[in-house]
């Protein structure tokens, strides 16, 4: 992604911080845990 365009900066930085913070997968599967765990 080039630089020259907003959306590198935008692209860049979702990136990292699913890096750094984790999929939107993973905290979906992690809910979906704890509702049905929650539930039982």
């Amino acid at each position: 992604m080039t630089d020259e365009m907003a959306i590198g900066h935008y692209f860049k930085r979702a990136t990292m911080i699913e890096g750094a913070f984790g999929s939107t997968d993973h905290y979906l599967a992690r809910y979906e845990t704890l509702s049905l765990g929650a539930a039982a």
